[in-house]
Formats: C-alpha cells, sequence, structure tokens
C-alpha cells in the first residue's frame, strides 16, 4: 500500500494514536479484572465494620504548570473485628465525592489468612474496571474504523 497524502498520514497518525491509547486503557482495565478477582477469592470472611472516618486527600499534583493544581479524592477509613482484634483501614479507592458518611455500617470482606487484607463492598471496585475496559475497547474500536477508512481511501 502506498500513501499518497498528507491526509492519508494524518488518519494513519489518528489510528495509531487510538490503537495505542486503546491498548494501555485496555492493559490497565484487565489488571483491575485480575487485581479485583484476586482479592475477592483471597477476602472471603465477610465482618460488620464501621466508617469511622472519610479523609479527604490529595492524589496528584500537576507541578509542570505555574499553578498548583491537585486533585483530591475521599477516603473512607473503616473500623472492623477479625478474631478478636480491631483494625482500622484506609481504603485504597478514593472518589470524588464520599460514597459512605461516618458512622454508616458497611460489609467487609477480610482476608482470613491476612485480615489487613479487606475490600469493602460497598465500594465501587468493579466500576474502575469496566471503566477502563470499555474506553480501551471503545478506543480500539476507533481505531479499526481509521484504519478501514485509511484502506478505503488509499485505493
Amino acid at each position: 500500500m502506498q500513501i499518497h497524502t498528507e491526509n492519508t498520514w494524518i488518519v494513519l497518525l489518528i489510528a495509531a494514536s487510538f490503537a495505542f491509547l486503546g491498548i494501555i486503557f485496555f492493559l490497565i482495565g484487565l489488571a483491575l479484572y485480575f487485581s479485583n478477582k484476586k482479592i475477592s477469592r483471597t477476602c472471603t470472611q465477610k465482618v460488620s465494620g464501621t466508617a469511622v472516618d472519610v479523609l479527604y486527600e490529595a492524589v496528584s499534583s500537576d507541578t509542570s504548570s505555574f499553578s498548583d493544581i491537585r486533585t483530591y479524592s475521599y477516603f473512607p477509613v473503616y473500623e472492623y473485628n477479625f478474631s478478636g482484634k480491631t483494625f482500622r483501614k484506609k481504603s485504597f479507592i478514593g472518589t470524588a465525592k464520599p460514597e459512605v458518611q461516618k458512622g454508616d455500617i458497611v460489609v467487609i470482606m477480610v482476608n482470613p489468612d491476612n485480615p489487613d487484607d479487606f475490600y469493602c463492598s460497598a465500594e465501587k471496585r468493579k466500576l474502575f474496571q469496566n471503566l477502563f475496559l470499555s474506553i480501551g475497547t471503545g478506543l480500539l474500536l476507533l481505531a479499526a474504523a481509521a484504519a478501514a477508512i485509511l484502506f478505503c481511501i488509499s485505493e
């Protein structure tokens, strides 16, 4: 296939960009899927817990610009008892708005072999996984469409 026009190069660049970003998003989604599957497989003991605090913390900072732009998320802190011991743990998942309020009673799934490993069933863990997988798939489809357009205009 011989490329004749500048527009064809632009379409090729767009297709390659969509494909690259699609692969990145899809791989992140797959990593989240396997991480969620592992934690669901290991955290099998259901206990009652309490949201004892909701922390509002900076999760990133853009120091490359003149202004210091920070992104903040809410991280619930849960307290739960397992095997006669009390655990107080901050969630790994931060959200733009609080998903639980201080004092809420929640279901905590704990790893019986390592009670420090846990997840709260109220958290939307699969939402992030599905979001990344969907965006990745969409970008890969756009890349395929751009490649099909490139193929059609080159003939």
